[in-house]
């Protein structure tokens, strides 16, 4: 742009967002199957931590002798529903860290993301429902 159409062009556009160029959406083509690695990695090792933080706790619990059905009715729904939003959560990290096998890389991307972003979500909203069901008796 030359000196005099840079001191005539409207403050607007200043501050119009760039068209994509063609070398911007080559880079994130490219980037796709980098971030699809990315996300299953994450994905298995998040499906790894969260089946030993609950399975080692949960376990200690059951061999003390405790079982859900002796908490009240509130508090024993409270940790059913919370448990069942865990254990979406946790198939969420389980689906993000599957291999892509049917789908174009784009598609993929946008599913395990999902996946990975929703589990964590889920995985945190019903651990902290569940304990504080059992805690609140």
């Amino acid at each position: 742009m030359t000196d005099t159409a840079q001191k005539t062009a409207s403050p607007a556009y200043e501050y119009a967002p760039p068209h994509p160029r063609t070398d911007e959406l080559i880079a994130y083509e490219e980037s796709l199957p980098v971030e699809l690695r990315r996300i299953n990695r994450t994905g298995t090792i998040w499906f790894a931590a969260a089946i030993i933080a609950i399975g080692i706790p949960l376990a200690g619990l059951l061999a003390a002798g405790w079982r859900p059905h002796d908490l009240p009715l509130i508090a024993g729904a409270a940790w059913w529903v919370g448990s069942a939003l865990t254990m979406l959560g946790i198939a969420g990290f389980a689906w993000a860290g599957c291999p892509v096998l049917a789908w174009p890389a784009a598609q993929a991307y946008r599913q395990k993301s999902l996946c990975i972003r929703g589990g964590v979500g889920l995985y945190f909203a019903g651990t902290v429902i569940a304990a504080v069901a059992m805690l609140s008796v």
